[in-house]
């Protein structure tokens, strides 16, 4: 398991309750973390940032929670930029923007990304190579495992 540390993970569909069905895997997640998960969905696309026994600990925009391997639908690719990176576009490198959200997109089989300029979300989706990075939060305490 070790070797999923820094990986980006899509997650299999942990609870789903509506009038027709109900999907339940919660005990997927460690006991202590189920209610995080419940308060903080949709909890589908993460980054693996420890591992440690039986969980790996799992960390989306806001939260981290711990997982059984079991509950990965399928490894992603690495993206370019994170929440948080500051970039800018390529078309106009005089706007600093921050990435505000990213999203694997199944059909194309690439990540598109959300920015913010000055506090507002853009509203246009933007392809990695319409941005360039200016600097990192990868290695910003707002994305460490907590």
């Amino acid at each position: 398991m070790e070797d999923l540390k820094n990986k980006w993970i899509w997650l299999d569909l942990i609870y789903y309750k509506d009038e027709h069905q109900e999907i339940n895997k919660l005990n997927l997640l460690h006991p202590e973390d189920v209610k995080v998960f419940q308060l903080n969905q949709p909890f589908s696309f993460c980054k693996c940032i420890k591992v440690e026994n039986d969980y790996l600990t799992i960390r989306n925009k806001t939260h981290s929670i711990r997982i059984m391997k079991e509950a990965i639908k399928k490894i992603m690719p690495t993206p370019k930029f994170i929440w948080n990176d500051k970039v800018c576009q390529i078309t106009k490198p005089e706007i600093e923007a921050v990435i505000d959200d990213f999203y694997w997109n199944h059909k194309d089989e690439k990540y598109f990304y959300q920015i913010s300029v000055g506090g507002k979300r853009k509203s246009n989706r933007y392809d990695e190579n319409d941005l360039k990075l200016v600097s990192s939060s990868a290695k910003s305490p707002d994305f460490e495992e907590h």
